[in-house]
């Protein structure tokens, strides 16, 4: 699914989205746009430089993470350098992200992982120890980019820890390079 481009002007002032920011744990099923999604995911990791760089700071540029949007349609990878989807599985696997009971109602999970064969070799030496405690520091950037943007578009969002791993590898077909670090609700208000 080739993605609109972000909406990169206007919305809501920055510092009165910081204000707004929460986590709420109470969503609807209602689909969010294409145009928010778009927004959401390049904010979460899109390429904003012509040199490569992303829209969350990453360790010496290493850009080791990977997106998963799970919606009631399908799980997607989302590709940052062409800004679009690519369907992994079909079907709904909402409610594998996690053990809350809102993780199957909200339309959105978004699932943070890293790529533990990616990112700057010269960096990170081959230390996975060392790739796998930046990750989470990465996975924060990333997760806050996405609350402010989910609160800007009147979204309610939580990110999540709680999830079962081994089920959602085997769910959305992970390959054995990609660690589950975190996983995000995000959702319009019941």
């Amino acid at each position: 699914i080739k993605l609109p481009a972000p909406n990169k002007n206007g919305g809501m002032p920055l510092m009165e989205v910081i204000h707004k920011r929460a986590s709420i744990k109470t969503f609807n099923d209602n689909e969010i746009p294409l145009q928010v999604l778009s927004d959401l995911l390049y904010a979460a990791g899109g390429v904003n430089r012509e040199d490569g760089h992303l829209t969350v700071p990453t360790a010496n540029n290493s850009c080791n993470m990977v997106l998963y949007a799970v919606t009631p349609q399908a799980a997607y990878r989302y590709n940052p350098t062409e800004h679009m989807l690519e369907e992994m599985v079909k079907g709904d696997f909402r409610a594998t992200t996690g053990g809350q009971d809102y993780v199957e109602t909200a339309y959105l999970q978004i699932v943070i992982l890293m790529d533990e064969e990616a990112g700057n070799e010269r960096f990170f030496a081959n230390s996975l120890d060392r790739r796998v405690d930046m990750s989470f520091e990465h996975a924060g950037h990333i997760s806050q980019n996405l609350y402010l943007v989910s609160i800007a578009n009147g979204l309610n969002a939580v990110a999540r820890v709680f999830i079962d791993h081994e089920a959602l590898r085997k769910a959305l077909k992970l390959p054995q390079n990609l660690r589950i670090i975190l996983a995000q609700t995000i959702g319009y208000p019941e």
